[in-house]
Protein backbone atom coordinates (compact mmCIF):
# COMPACT_ATOMS: atom_id res chain seq x y z
CA UNK A 1 0.00 0.00 0.00
CA UNK A 2 1.49 3.38 -1.04
CA UNK A 3 2.45 5.70 1.76
CA UNK A 4 0.23 8.82 1.87
CA UNK A 5 1.91 12.25 1.86
CA UNK A 6 2.06 14.12 5.15
CA UNK A 7 -0.09 17.28 5.46
CA UNK A 8 1.75 20.61 5.34
CA UNK A 9 2.96 22.12 8.63
CA UNK A 10 0.26 23.84 10.63
CA UNK A 11 -2.56 22.22 8.66
CA UNK A 12 -5.74 21.57 10.64
CA UNK A 13 -8.49 19.38 9.22
CA UNK A 14 -11.87 21.22 9.10
CA UNK A 15 -13.67 17.98 9.92
CA UNK A 16 -11.60 17.15 13.02
CA UNK A 17 -14.39 18.09 15.41
CA UNK A 18 -17.27 17.07 13.16
CA UNK A 19 -17.98 14.18 10.91
CA UNK A 20 -15.94 13.73 7.74
CA UNK A 21 -18.00 12.89 4.63
CA UNK A 22 -15.13 10.82 3.24
CA UNK A 23 -15.35 8.34 6.13
CA UNK A 24 -19.12 8.13 6.42
CA UNK A 25 -19.46 10.94 8.94
CA UNK A 26 -16.90 9.54 11.43
CA UNK A 27 -14.80 11.91 13.41
CA UNK A 28 -11.12 11.31 12.60
CA UNK A 29 -10.12 11.44 16.29
CA UNK A 30 -12.70 8.80 17.22
CA UNK A 31 -11.70 6.66 14.26
CA UNK A 32 -8.04 6.93 15.29
CA UNK A 33 -8.86 5.85 18.83
CA UNK A 34 -10.85 2.89 17.51
CA UNK A 35 -8.01 1.93 15.21
CA UNK A 36 -5.46 2.05 18.01
CA UNK A 37 -7.76 -0.02 20.23
CA UNK A 38 -8.32 -2.63 17.54
CA UNK A 39 -4.59 -2.72 16.80
CA UNK A 40 -3.93 -3.45 20.49
CA UNK A 41 -6.53 -6.20 20.53
CA UNK A 42 -5.03 -7.67 17.34
CA UNK A 43 -1.58 -7.68 18.94
CA UNK A 44 -2.98 -9.43 22.02
CA UNK A 45 -4.75 -11.98 19.82
CA UNK A 46 -1.55 -12.64 17.90
CA UNK A 47 0.35 -13.13 21.18
CA UNK A 48 -2.29 -15.57 22.44
CA UNK A 49 -2.23 -17.48 19.16
CA UNK A 50 1.57 -17.68 19.37
CA UNK A 51 1.43 -18.97 22.94
CA UNK A 52 -1.17 -21.59 22.09
CA UNK A 53 0.81 -22.62 19.03
CA UNK A 54 3.85 -23.23 21.25
CA UNK A 55 1.73 -25.13 23.76
CA UNK A 56 0.19 -27.15 20.96
CA UNK A 57 3.62 -28.13 19.66
CA UNK A 58 4.72 -29.17 23.16
CA UNK A 59 1.51 -31.13 23.66
CA UNK A 60 1.99 -32.87 20.32
CA UNK A 61 5.51 -33.83 21.38
CA UNK A 62 4.18 -35.03 24.73
CA UNK A 63 1.44 -37.06 23.05
CA UNK A 64 3.99 -38.63 20.72
CA UNK A 65 6.24 -39.50 23.66
CA UNK A 66 3.32 -40.99 25.60
CA UNK A 67 2.23 -43.01 22.60
CA UNK A 68 5.76 -44.41 22.27
CA UNK A 69 5.87 -45.21 25.99
CA UNK A 70 2.42 -46.80 25.76
CA UNK A 71 3.55 -48.97 22.87
CA UNK A 72 6.68 -49.98 24.82
CA UNK A 73 4.65 -50.83 27.92
CA UNK A 74 2.15 -52.82 25.88
CA UNK A 75 5.03 -54.74 24.32
CA UNK A 76 6.54 -55.37 27.75
CA UNK A 77 3.23 -56.57 29.24
CA UNK A 78 2.64 -58.81 26.23
CA UNK A 79 6.11 -60.30 26.54
CA UNK A 80 5.68 -60.91 30.27
CA UNK A 81 2.24 -62.44 29.76
CA UNK A 82 3.44 -64.76 27.03
CA UNK A 83 6.46 -65.75 29.09
CA UNK A 84 4.23 -66.69 32.04
CA UNK A 85 1.40 -68.39 30.15
CA UNK A 86 3.30 -69.65 27.15
CA UNK A 87 1.91 -72.91 25.85
CA UNK A 88 4.18 -75.92 25.59
CA UNK A 89 5.71 -76.24 22.15
CA UNK A 90 4.46 -79.16 20.09
CA UNK A 91 6.73 -82.07 19.60
CA UNK A 92 8.26 -82.20 16.10
CA UNK A 93 6.31 -85.31 15.15
CA UNK A 94 3.03 -83.72 16.33
CA UNK A 95 3.78 -80.52 14.42
CA UNK A 96 4.52 -82.52 11.29
CA UNK A 97 1.23 -84.39 11.64
CA UNK A 98 -0.76 -81.15 11.49
CA UNK A 99 1.47 -79.70 8.79
CA UNK A 100 2.87 -76.77 10.76
CA UNK A 101 6.52 -77.68 10.35
CA UNK A 102 8.59 -80.56 8.98
CA UNK A 103 9.42 -83.46 11.26
CA UNK A 104 12.84 -83.31 12.85
CA UNK A 105 14.72 -85.96 14.79
CA UNK A 106 14.09 -85.58 18.50
CA UNK A 107 16.74 -85.82 21.19
CA UNK A 108 16.28 -88.85 23.38
CA UNK A 109 15.31 -87.92 26.90
CA UNK A 110 17.77 -88.53 29.66
CA UNK A 111 21.51 -88.18 30.04
CA UNK A 112 23.71 -87.51 27.00
CA UNK A 113 25.15 -90.45 25.10
CA UNK A 114 28.20 -91.84 26.82
CA UNK A 115 27.26 -90.36 30.19
CA UNK A 116 27.93 -92.73 33.07
CA UNK A 117 24.54 -93.61 34.59
CA UNK A 118 23.96 -93.09 38.28
CA UNK A 119 23.19 -96.20 40.30
CA UNK A 120 22.82 -96.79 44.02
CA UNK A 121 25.74 -98.68 45.45
CA UNK A 122 25.19 -102.04 47.07
CA UNK A 123 25.40 -101.94 50.90
CA UNK A 124 28.59 -103.32 52.39
CA UNK A 125 26.61 -105.36 54.92
CA UNK A 126 22.99 -106.39 55.43
CA UNK A 127 21.15 -106.16 58.72
CA UNK A 128 18.70 -108.88 57.79
CA UNK A 129 18.03 -111.43 55.05
CA UNK A 130 14.55 -112.56 54.12
CA UNK A 131 14.06 -115.82 52.18
CA UNK A 132 11.22 -115.55 49.66
CA UNK A 133 9.86 -118.93 48.51
CA UNK A 134 9.24 -119.70 44.85
CA UNK A 135 5.73 -118.91 43.58
CA UNK A 136 3.16 -121.72 43.54
CA UNK A 137 1.61 -120.59 40.23
CA UNK A 138 2.73 -118.70 37.16
CA UNK A 139 1.81 -115.01 37.42
CA UNK A 140 1.51 -114.77 33.60
CA UNK A 141 -0.74 -117.74 32.73
CA UNK A 142 -1.87 -118.97 36.18
CA UNK A 143 -0.46 -122.45 35.52
CA UNK A 144 -0.03 -124.23 38.85
CA UNK A 145 2.45 -127.05 38.14
CA UNK A 146 5.74 -125.14 38.27
CA UNK A 147 9.14 -126.81 38.00
CA UNK A 148 11.65 -126.18 40.76
CA UNK A 149 14.89 -124.33 39.89
CA UNK A 150 18.22 -123.88 41.61
CA UNK A 151 18.48 -120.22 40.54
CA UNK A 152 18.22 -117.55 43.25
CA UNK A 153 17.70 -113.91 42.36
CA UNK A 154 19.01 -111.27 44.73
CA UNK A 155 17.26 -107.97 45.42
CA UNK A 156 18.27 -105.49 48.11
CA UNK A 157 16.73 -102.33 49.49
CA UNK A 158 17.51 -99.72 52.11
CA UNK A 159 14.96 -98.24 54.49
CA UNK A 160 14.82 -96.28 57.71
CA UNK A 161 13.60 -97.40 61.15
CA UNK A 162 11.44 -94.82 62.91
CA UNK A 163 12.18 -95.78 66.50
CA UNK A 164 13.05 -92.27 67.71
CA UNK A 165 11.41 -91.26 70.96
CA UNK A 166 11.71 -88.52 73.51
CA UNK A 167 14.47 -89.14 76.03
CA UNK A 168 13.39 -87.73 79.39
CA UNK A 169 16.35 -87.10 81.70
CA UNK A 170 16.12 -86.22 85.38
CA UNK A 171 19.04 -84.36 86.94
CA UNK A 172 19.50 -84.75 90.69
CA UNK A 173 21.81 -81.95 91.79
CA UNK A 174 23.71 -82.46 95.04
CA UNK A 175 24.15 -79.16 96.77
CA UNK A 176 27.20 -77.66 98.38
CA UNK A 177 27.28 -74.60 100.60
CA UNK A 178 29.82 -71.80 100.33
CA UNK A 179 31.37 -71.04 103.76
CA UNK A 180 32.15 -67.48 102.67
CA UNK A 181 28.79 -66.22 101.39
CA UNK A 182 26.60 -68.99 102.82
CA UNK A 183 24.81 -69.68 99.51
CA UNK A 184 23.88 -73.17 98.28
CA UNK A 185 25.40 -74.00 94.88
CA UNK A 186 24.94 -76.85 92.39
CA UNK A 187 26.87 -78.12 89.36
CA UNK A 188 25.38 -78.04 85.87
CA UNK A 189 24.77 -81.50 84.43
CA UNK A 190 26.08 -82.80 81.11
CA UNK A 191 23.99 -81.47 78.16
CA UNK A 192 21.66 -79.72 80.59
CA UNK A 193 19.84 -76.68 79.22
CA UNK A 194 16.25 -75.79 80.04
CA UNK A 195 13.44 -78.32 79.66
CA UNK A 196 14.26 -79.06 76.00
CA UNK A 197 17.64 -80.65 75.39
CA UNK A 198 20.36 -79.46 73.00
CA UNK A 199 19.83 -82.21 70.42
CA UNK A 200 16.17 -81.27 70.01
CA UNK A 201 17.01 -77.58 69.80
CA UNK A 202 19.77 -78.19 67.27
CA UNK A 203 17.47 -80.30 65.09
CA UNK A 204 14.74 -77.64 65.31
CA UNK A 205 17.18 -74.93 64.19
CA UNK A 206 18.40 -77.19 61.38
CA UNK A 207 14.85 -77.75 60.14
CA UNK A 208 14.10 -74.04 60.35
CA UNK A 209 17.22 -72.59 58.76
CA UNK A 210 18.36 -75.36 56.44
CA UNK A 211 15.19 -77.08 55.22
CA UNK A 212 13.03 -73.94 55.60
CA UNK A 213 10.19 -75.45 57.66
CA UNK A 214 7.80 -73.08 59.37
CA UNK A 215 7.45 -73.01 63.15
CA UNK A 216 4.18 -74.93 63.16
CA UNK A 217 5.43 -77.57 60.72
CA UNK A 218 8.54 -78.03 62.85
CA UNK A 219 6.36 -78.38 65.91
CA UNK A 220 4.18 -80.97 64.15
CA UNK A 221 7.18 -82.97 62.98
CA UNK A 222 8.54 -83.23 66.53
CA UNK A 223 5.12 -84.26 67.79
CA UNK A 224 4.60 -86.93 65.11
CA UNK A 225 8.10 -88.45 64.91
CA UNK A 226 9.47 -88.00 68.43
CA UNK A 227 6.43 -87.49 70.63
CA UNK A 228 7.96 -84.26 71.91
CA UNK A 229 5.47 -81.46 72.24
CA UNK A 230 6.12 -77.75 72.64
CA UNK A 231 4.52 -74.47 71.62
CA UNK A 232 5.55 -72.94 68.27
CA UNK A 233 6.76 -69.87 70.17
CA UNK A 234 9.31 -72.08 71.93
CA UNK A 235 11.24 -72.22 68.66
CA UNK A 236 11.89 -68.52 69.02
CA UNK A 237 13.49 -69.28 72.36
CA UNK A 238 15.63 -71.96 70.72
CA UNK A 239 16.82 -69.37 68.21
CA UNK A 240 17.68 -66.87 70.94
CA UNK A 241 19.71 -69.52 72.75
CA UNK A 242 21.65 -70.29 69.56
CA UNK A 243 22.12 -66.63 68.62
CA UNK A 244 23.44 -65.79 72.08
CA UNK A 245 26.25 -68.30 71.54
CA UNK A 246 26.71 -67.45 67.84
CA UNK A 247 27.23 -63.66 67.99
CA UNK A 248 31.06 -63.90 68.31
CA UNK A 249 31.16 -66.31 65.35
CA UNK A 250 28.96 -63.98 63.28
CA UNK A 251 31.17 -60.98 64.00
CA UNK A 252 34.26 -63.01 63.13
CA UNK A 253 32.57 -64.12 59.92
CA UNK A 254 32.05 -60.47 58.99
CA UNK A 255 35.74 -59.76 59.52
CA UNK A 256 36.64 -62.71 57.31
CA UNK A 257 34.32 -61.43 54.57
CA UNK A 258 35.91 -57.97 54.64
CA UNK A 259 39.39 -59.54 54.45
CA UNK A 260 38.56 -61.85 51.54
CA UNK A 261 40.20 -61.35 48.15
CA UNK A 262 36.91 -62.10 46.31
CA UNK A 263 33.35 -61.41 47.46
CA UNK A 264 29.98 -61.66 45.74
CA UNK A 265 27.27 -59.29 46.99
CA UNK A 266 23.56 -58.95 46.30
CA UNK A 267 20.36 -57.88 48.01
CA UNK A 268 16.64 -58.56 47.71
CA UNK A 269 13.39 -57.42 49.26
CA UNK A 270 12.30 -58.60 52.69
CA UNK A 271 9.40 -57.83 55.02
CA UNK A 272 9.65 -57.23 58.75
CA UNK A 273 6.23 -57.04 60.37
CA UNK A 274 4.81 -55.90 57.04
CA UNK A 275 7.39 -53.11 56.57
CA UNK A 276 9.73 -53.17 53.58
CA UNK A 277 13.28 -54.23 54.44
CA UNK A 278 16.15 -55.75 52.47
CA UNK A 279 18.21 -58.84 53.07
CA UNK A 280 21.84 -58.40 52.03
CA UNK A 281 24.30 -61.14 51.14
CA UNK A 282 28.08 -61.08 50.94
CA UNK A 283 30.18 -64.19 50.46
CA UNK A 284 32.16 -66.48 48.22
CA UNK A 285 32.75 -70.19 47.77
CA UNK A 286 33.86 -70.54 51.41
CA UNK A 287 31.83 -67.99 53.40
CA UNK A 288 28.26 -66.67 53.50
CA UNK A 289 26.93 -63.70 55.46
CA UNK A 290 23.34 -62.43 55.55
CA UNK A 291 22.08 -59.23 57.13
CA UNK A 292 18.58 -57.72 57.17
CA UNK A 293 18.51 -53.93 56.97
CA UNK A 294 15.74 -51.36 56.74
CA UNK A 295 17.50 -49.56 53.91
CA UNK A 296 18.98 -50.36 50.53
CA UNK A 297 21.64 -47.69 50.77
CA UNK A 298 25.39 -47.22 50.60
CA UNK A 299 25.49 -47.23 54.41
CA UNK A 300 23.89 -50.69 54.44
CA UNK A 301 26.51 -51.98 51.98
CA UNK A 302 29.29 -50.42 54.04
CA UNK A 303 27.96 -52.11 57.20
CA UNK A 304 28.82 -55.46 55.60
CA UNK A 305 31.84 -54.72 53.38
CA UNK A 306 33.35 -51.64 55.02
CA UNK A 307 34.33 -48.37 53.38
CA UNK A 308 37.49 -49.71 51.69
CA UNK A 309 37.22 -53.27 50.43
CA UNK A 310 40.63 -54.45 49.29
CA UNK A 311 39.57 -57.35 47.07
CA UNK A 312 37.44 -57.98 44.00
CA UNK A 313 33.72 -57.29 44.38
CA UNK A 314 31.26 -59.03 42.04
CA UNK A 315 27.83 -57.38 41.90
CA UNK A 316 25.05 -56.30 39.60
CA UNK A 317 24.81 -52.66 38.57
CA UNK A 318 23.31 -51.30 41.79
CA UNK A 319 25.00 -48.00 42.69
CA UNK A 320 25.09 -48.57 46.48
CA UNK A 321 28.16 -50.79 46.06
CA UNK A 322 30.12 -47.85 44.68
CA UNK A 323 30.49 -46.59 48.26
CA UNK A 324 32.50 -49.55 49.55
CA UNK A 325 35.65 -48.50 47.70
CA UNK A 326 36.39 -51.91 46.21
CA UNK A 327 39.84 -52.29 44.71
CA UNK A 328 38.39 -54.15 41.72
CA UNK A 329 34.84 -54.61 40.42
CA UNK A 330 33.26 -57.20 38.17
CA UNK A 331 29.80 -56.51 36.77
CA UNK A 332 27.49 -59.48 36.36
CA UNK A 333 27.34 -60.44 32.69
CA UNK A 334 24.31 -62.66 33.30
CA UNK A 335 22.33 -59.56 34.31
CA UNK A 336 23.38 -57.81 31.10
CA UNK A 337 22.43 -60.80 28.97
CA UNK A 338 19.00 -61.07 30.60
CA UNK A 339 18.39 -57.33 30.26
CA UNK A 340 19.31 -57.37 26.57
CA UNK A 341 16.99 -60.32 25.96
CA UNK A 342 14.12 -58.56 27.75
CA UNK A 343 14.56 -55.45 25.60
CA UNK A 344 14.68 -57.60 22.45
CA UNK A 345 11.44 -59.36 23.46
CA UNK A 346 9.74 -56.01 24.02
CA UNK A 347 10.84 -54.78 20.60
CA UNK A 348 9.53 -57.97 19.03
CA UNK A 349 6.08 -57.26 20.51
CA UNK A 350 6.21 -53.56 19.61
CA UNK A 351 3.62 -52.52 16.97
CA UNK A 352 6.34 -50.58 15.11
CA UNK A 353 9.14 -53.10 15.53
CA UNK A 354 10.45 -52.44 12.01
CA UNK A 355 11.44 -48.94 13.11
CA UNK A 356 13.53 -50.39 15.94
CA UNK A 357 15.35 -53.08 13.99
CA UNK A 358 18.78 -51.54 14.80
CA UNK A 359 17.96 -51.73 18.51
CA UNK A 360 16.96 -55.38 18.18
CA UNK A 361 20.21 -56.13 16.33
CA UNK A 362 22.14 -54.29 19.05
CA UNK A 363 20.53 -56.42 21.76
CA UNK A 364 21.22 -59.65 19.87
CA UNK A 365 24.86 -58.64 19.35
CA UNK A 366 25.22 -57.75 23.02
CA UNK A 367 23.89 -61.15 24.07
CA UNK A 368 26.33 -62.95 21.76
CA UNK A 369 29.28 -60.85 22.96
CA UNK A 370 28.74 -61.42 26.68
CA UNK A 371 27.87 -65.08 26.17
CA UNK A 372 31.19 -65.45 24.40
CA UNK A 373 32.90 -63.95 27.45
CA UNK A 374 31.10 -66.33 29.85
CA UNK A 375 31.97 -69.32 27.67
CA UNK A 376 35.62 -68.29 27.57
CA UNK A 377 35.67 -67.97 31.38
CA UNK A 378 34.34 -71.53 31.70
CA UNK A 379 36.96 -72.81 29.28
CA UNK A 380 39.76 -71.02 31.14
CA UNK A 381 38.63 -72.56 34.42
CA UNK A 382 38.30 -76.00 32.86
CA UNK A 383 41.81 -75.73 31.44
CA UNK A 384 40.77 -76.17 27.80
CA UNK A 385 42.12 -72.70 26.97
CA UNK A 386 45.33 -71.04 28.11
CA UNK A 387 44.50 -68.01 30.23
CA UNK A 388 48.02 -66.53 30.11
CA UNK A 389 48.16 -66.56 26.32
CA UNK A 390 44.56 -65.78 25.35
CA UNK A 391 42.93 -63.68 28.06
CA UNK A 392 44.55 -60.36 27.15
CA UNK A 393 43.85 -60.73 23.42
CA UNK A 394 40.28 -61.79 24.12
CA UNK A 395 39.63 -58.71 26.25
CA UNK A 396 40.95 -56.42 23.49
CA UNK A 397 38.71 -58.17 20.97
CA UNK A 398 35.63 -57.99 23.18
CA UNK A 399 36.23 -54.31 24.00
CA UNK A 400 36.58 -53.55 20.30
CA UNK A 401 33.39 -55.44 19.42
CA UNK A 402 31.54 -53.71 22.24
CA UNK A 403 32.61 -50.28 20.97
CA UNK A 404 31.41 -51.17 17.48
CA UNK A 405 28.06 -52.39 18.79
CA UNK A 406 27.54 -49.19 20.78
CA UNK A 407 28.81 -46.77 18.12
CA UNK A 408 25.46 -45.44 16.88
CA UNK A 409 22.57 -44.05 18.99
CA UNK A 410 19.32 -46.02 19.00
CA UNK A 411 15.71 -44.90 18.64
CA UNK A 412 14.30 -47.32 21.21
CA UNK A 413 14.56 -45.60 24.61
CA UNK A 414 15.45 -48.64 26.73
CA UNK A 415 18.02 -49.87 24.23
CA UNK A 416 19.60 -46.39 24.07
CA UNK A 417 19.82 -46.23 27.88
CA UNK A 418 21.40 -49.69 27.90
CA UNK A 419 23.87 -48.65 25.18
CA UNK A 420 24.97 -45.60 27.18
CA UNK A 421 25.41 -47.73 30.29
CA UNK A 422 27.66 -50.21 28.48
CA UNK A 423 29.94 -47.35 27.40
CA UNK A 424 29.74 -45.45 30.69
CA UNK A 425 31.63 -45.62 33.98
CA UNK A 426 31.03 -49.34 34.35
CA UNK A 427 32.74 -50.27 31.09
CA UNK A 428 35.97 -51.44 32.77
CA UNK A 429 33.98 -53.76 35.04
CA UNK A 430 32.66 -56.01 32.30
CA UNK A 431 35.92 -57.88 31.67
CA UNK A 432 37.71 -57.90 35.03
CA UNK A 433 37.51 -61.71 34.94
CA UNK A 434 39.94 -61.67 32.00
CA UNK A 435 42.50 -59.76 34.05
CA UNK A 436 42.11 -61.76 37.26
CA UNK A 437 41.54 -65.49 36.69
CA UNK A 438 39.96 -66.15 40.10
CA UNK A 439 37.08 -63.79 39.29
CA UNK A 440 33.90 -65.25 37.72
CA UNK A 441 32.03 -63.22 35.07
CA UNK A 442 28.63 -63.51 36.76
CA UNK A 443 27.07 -63.00 40.18
CA UNK A 444 25.22 -66.32 40.13
CA UNK A 445 26.80 -67.38 43.42
CA UNK A 446 25.05 -64.57 45.30
CA UNK A 447 21.73 -65.24 43.58
CA UNK A 448 21.91 -68.93 44.47
CA UNK A 449 22.76 -68.06 48.07
CA UNK A 450 19.70 -65.80 48.36
CA UNK A 451 17.37 -68.27 46.68
CA UNK A 452 16.39 -70.23 49.85
CA UNK A 453 15.47 -67.01 51.64
CA UNK A 454 13.51 -65.80 48.60
CA UNK A 455 11.48 -69.01 48.74
CA UNK A 456 11.04 -68.55 52.48
CA UNK A 457 9.80 -65.01 51.86
CA UNK A 458 7.16 -66.36 49.47
CA UNK A 459 5.95 -69.13 51.78
CA UNK A 460 5.85 -67.17 55.03
CA UNK A 461 5.29 -63.74 56.51
CA UNK A 462 9.07 -63.27 56.54
CA UNK A 463 9.98 -61.98 60.03
CA UNK A 464 7.80 -60.17 62.52
CA UNK A 465 10.34 -58.37 64.70
CA UNK A 466 13.85 -56.94 64.71
CA UNK A 467 14.97 -59.81 66.94
CA UNK A 468 13.56 -62.33 64.46
CA UNK A 469 15.43 -60.63 61.61
CA UNK A 470 18.66 -60.70 63.59
CA UNK A 471 18.17 -64.38 64.42
CA UNK A 472 17.53 -65.20 60.78
CA UNK A 473 20.60 -63.31 59.56
CA UNK A 474 22.97 -64.84 62.10
CA UNK A 475 21.78 -68.46 61.97
CA UNK A 476 21.39 -68.52 58.17
CA UNK A 477 24.92 -67.14 57.81
CA UNK A 478 26.47 -69.80 60.02
CA UNK A 479 24.42 -72.69 58.61
CA UNK A 480 25.29 -71.78 55.00
CA UNK A 481 28.95 -71.22 55.90
CA UNK A 482 29.07 -74.66 57.52
CA UNK A 483 27.78 -76.21 54.28
CA UNK A 484 30.34 -74.30 52.22
CA UNK A 485 33.08 -75.48 54.56
CA UNK A 486 32.02 -79.10 54.09
CA UNK A 487 30.73 -79.37 57.66
CA UNK A 488 27.26 -80.69 58.38
CA UNK A 489 25.10 -77.88 59.85
CA UNK A 490 23.48 -80.20 62.41
CA UNK A 491 26.85 -81.16 63.89
CA UNK A 492 27.78 -77.47 64.08
CA UNK A 493 24.50 -76.49 65.78
CA UNK A 494 24.83 -79.28 68.34
CA UNK A 495 28.37 -78.15 69.17
CA UNK A 496 27.28 -74.52 69.35
CA UNK A 497 24.49 -75.17 71.84
CA UNK A 498 26.40 -77.62 74.04
CA UNK A 499 30.01 -76.42 73.99
CA UNK A 500 29.79 -72.75 73.05
CA UNK A 501 31.36 -70.47 70.45
CA UNK A 502 35.00 -71.56 70.80
CA UNK A 503 34.32 -75.24 70.15
CA UNK A 504 31.71 -74.34 67.50
CA UNK A 505 34.35 -72.35 65.60
CA UNK A 506 36.35 -75.54 65.16
CA UNK A 507 33.20 -77.37 64.08
CA UNK A 508 32.35 -74.59 61.58
CA UNK A 509 35.50 -74.32 59.50
CA UNK A 510 37.45 -76.90 57.56
CA UNK A 511 39.87 -79.21 59.31
CA UNK A 512 42.44 -81.69 57.92
CA UNK A 513 40.09 -84.58 58.69
CA UNK A 514 36.94 -84.92 56.58
CA UNK A 515 33.70 -84.02 58.36
CA UNK A 516 30.95 -86.46 59.15
CA UNK A 517 28.70 -86.57 56.10
CA UNK A 518 25.32 -87.25 57.65
CA UNK A 519 25.21 -86.97 61.43
CA UNK A 520 22.07 -88.04 63.21
CA UNK A 521 20.58 -86.52 66.30
CA UNK A 522 22.41 -87.97 69.27
CA UNK A 523 20.41 -90.51 71.22
CA UNK A 524 21.96 -91.74 74.43
CA UNK A 525 19.19 -94.24 75.07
Amino acid sequence: MPRLPKPPPGYRCPYEEGGCPEIDGWRPSALKRSFLHLEGELSTARRIVSEFSGKNLRLEERVGKLEREKAELEAKVKALHQARFKANAKKPEEAAAVGTEPAQPTKKRGAPAGHTPWARGKPAAFDQTIEVPAPSSCPYCNHGDLEESDQVREHWQEDIILLAHTLATRYLHHEARCPKCGKAVIERGADQMGHIGPNAKALALYLRHETGLSMRKTQGLFKDLFGLGFAPASLFGFERAGVKQAIPLYEDLGEKIRASHLVHADETHWRQDGVNHYIWFAGNEDLALFRIDRHRSTQAAQAILGRTFGGTLVTDGYAAYNGVGAKRRQGCLAHLIRHAKEIAEEIEKHPQKEQHAPAAQFCAGTVRLFQEGCKAASEFRAGTRNWDLEAGKLEEELQKNLAELCAAPLSYAKAETFRKRLLGKERERWFTFLRHPETPPTNNLAERALRPLVIRRKTSLATRSAQGSENLGILSSLVQTAKLQGRHPLTFLQTLLVQGAFAASKALYRSPTPPVQSPAVQNTS
